[in-house]
């Protein structure tokens, strides 16, 4: 029969305990020490069980539990390095000390039958550990869940378990929202409902931006097609089938949303129908996108992490073209900047290249306004005749927009 005990008696107290706080204390700094001695009634056998868990303390006497650091704290998508824990059998000069999951010595095999290590979340074990190898570094799992882990040591030592729990909380971390310098897809500060009649009544499609952790680790990317459907319009994340990386980003129209809806279109992006801003006659209102990411528990409950919006306002005829019938018509200017120019790179480094800014036309009215622009970029290379004809776009712009020069000659 094999007997389950994780409590100590009080005859052994001021003995036992005594004996497993100098051993902890000498070993491990700040230690934690489950003491478990096997009994059989009121009889004590003589087999001593010290279980030490590296950085917690869980002391069992049978009357009080006296407990210490036997939690630790751990950032969502972090790993966690498990305690180590071990036990040491018998006493002075004749203990022995087994670290816990790895493979039992042969000269304990016959008494100490089991030794592994379980890593479970919401009553499901998730990893077990046994049978490794003595000499390892250490073990880890990946804390992708909010909420509380449980890590349970556990031997059978003479037909007795020996079991110790230690928690991990998962907390989650700080999240930022990062739109890409050169977005393609822009939502304006001003939808002029005159202009957007000349371009078939034009959708604003929603631009959606990357979540950066803490330390500015990608989390989600629209870059990424796999990531896309973790942009949702459901508030609860429902309307993601299956949610692998346990959270989300809700998109809505947190005003005004009686009036216009984020729909989709044919491509699968997030769009404002044109035809629903023009045919509503929402002239002077102002509507604002919100992006809100959210994690999720065990349970299903979702925790907000972070919010960003960007805002549009309706107008009916806000930019005015030019009176003189030479010069008539809405144009923009644009720019270079000129922090990024340069004339020689080297060939295999990254460069940044100069930017693109955009106004209205001075003669327009509004005058000179900055507006939000997306652009292109198209590197060609000189070739033997001195003639810009070899288009090297797409060997030399790097996913980031950089500039990389994989030879020599004249760009």
């Amino acid at each position: 029969m094999i007997k389950s005990k994780t409590k100590i008696k009080g005859i052994l107290k001021a003995v036992a305990l005594g004996f497993a706080l100098v051993l902890a204390s000498a070993f491990f700094p700040a230690n934690a020490v489950a003491l478990a001695v096997d009994h059989t009634g009121d009889s004590i056998t003589n087999n001593n069980i010290i279980m030490t868990v590296d950085g917690s303390v869980r002391i069992d006497d049978g009357e009080e539990v006296i407990e210490n650091s036997n939690t630790s704290q751990v950032v969502r998508g972090d790993t966690f390095y498990i305690p180590v824990g071990e036990i040491s059998i018998g006493t002075g000069a004749s203990s022995t000390t087994h670290k816990i999951g790895t493979t039992i010595e042969e000269g304990l095999s016959s008494t100490l039958t089991q030794s592994k290590i379980e890593v479970s979340y919401a009553n499901q074990v998730l990893q077990t550990i046994e049978g490794q190898d003595s000499s390892s570094e250490g073990f880890s799992f990946d804390a992708t869940r909010l909420g509380t882990y449980k890590i349970t040591y556990t031997v059978v030592y003479d037909q007795t378990i020996y079991s110790y729990d230690y928690t991990v909380e998962c907390v989650a971390g700080e999240a930022t929202f990062e739109f890409d310098a050169n977005e393609k897809n822009i939502i304006p500060s001003i939808y002029d409902t005159e202009m957007a009649r000349q371009h078939d009544n034009k959708d604003i499609v929603l631009p959606l931006p990357t979540v950066n952790d803490e330390d500015g680790n990608e989390i989600l990317t629209s870059a990424d097609s796999a990531d896309k459907k973790y942009y949702t319009l459901t508030k609860d994340g429902s309307g993601i089938a299956t949610n692998e990386k346990n959270c989300y980003v809700y998109i809505s129209v947190t005003n005004g949303a009686d009036d216009i809806a984020i729909t989709t279109n044919e491509n699968g992006d997030y769009i404002i129908d044109g035809d629903s801003l023009i045919d509503h006659k929402l002239d002077g209102r102002t509507f604002t996108i919100t992006y809100t990411y959210y994690e999720l528990r065990a349970n299903g409950n979702r925790t907000f992490i972070a919010s960003t919006n960007k805002s549009f306002t309706v107008e009916e005829g806000y930019y005015y073209t030019d009176s003189s019938e030479e010069t008539s018509g809405y144009d923009i200017q644009v720019k270079w900047s000129t922090s990024n120019r340069t004339s020689s790179v080297t060939v295999g480094v990254d460069t940044d290249l100069p930017t693109v800014t955009a106004t209205t036309r001075s003669t327009n009215s509004p005058a000179s306004e900055a507006i939000e622009v997306y652009y292109e970029v198209v590197v060609m290379k000189m070739d033997d005749r001195g003639a810009y004809t070899q288009d090297v776009t797409i060997d030399v712009i790097t996913e980031d927009g950089q500039f990389r020069a994989n030879a020599e000659g004249s760009y």
